[in-house]
């Protein structure tokens, strides 16, 4: 496949033109750029723009002993809507861009893609564009992320002042532990697959 036969198998009719419309999608992936506008209802002078890029790297941010190709997907895009929630904004656009090595080859993208299509479902997300290479040994992964925040709304770091309360989901601790356990398991089985085998 070449490159736009490539980019149509990852993103053909993953996405209603409802939910892009919804989003103020005017034109999505295929052209040069997207055309995006105000989502409908909204004026120009009540939102602030927010954007957001995450970039991860194989075997640095990302390994087949601890994530699956969906899984890779989901977090590359859950990553930035995180951090557009974070300032209090609504996650609405996205840009895709991979450098693809040799040993991702169709069916592997296609899962990868299938994870990162699940989370901007969940999260109401318009994927309208990105980029697409190759790259020599390892996979590489880029998600930008537009949103919005009503204007001078938006929650900054900066603003955090002593005695406010603190929130966190979920067990603290619990991510590091999986990636130790997955990585100790992965280390076991490569050892015990190295070990000589004795005749009967």
């Amino acid at each position: 496949m070449d490159e736009f036969e490539r980019i149509r198998n990852w993103t053909d009719d993953r996405q209603h033109p409802s939910v892009l419309a919804k989003q103020g999608v005017v034109l999505g992936i295929g052209d040069d750029t997207a055309v995006v506008g105000l989502p409908p209802g909204e004026s120009s002078g009540s939102l602030e723009w927010l954007l957001a890029v995450d970039t991860m790297v194989e075997t640095v941010h990302f390994n087949d002993a601890t994530m699956g190709e969906a899984d890779i997907g989901w977090k590359a895009l859950a990553a930035n809507v995180s951090d557009i929630t974070a300032m209090g904004g609504v996650p609405r656009h996205a840009l895709v861009s991979v450098s693809v090595p040799p040993a991702w080859g169709p069916a592997r993208m296609r899962r990868l893609y299938d994870g990162l299509y699940a989370c901007a479902e969940h999260y109401g997300v318009a994927v309208v564009g990105g980029d697409t290479t190759s790259s020599p040994l390892h996979l590489v992964v880029s998600v930008t992320v537009v949103g919005t925040a009503p204007a001078g709304k938006a929650i900054r770091r900066a603003g955090a002042q002593p005695g406010d309360a603190v929130f966190v989901t979920g067990a603290a601790g619990m991510a590091a532990a999986g990636l130790h356990a997955l990585l100790a398991a992965a280390a076991a089985s490569a050892g015990a697959a190295a070990q000589p085998h004795g005749g009967g």
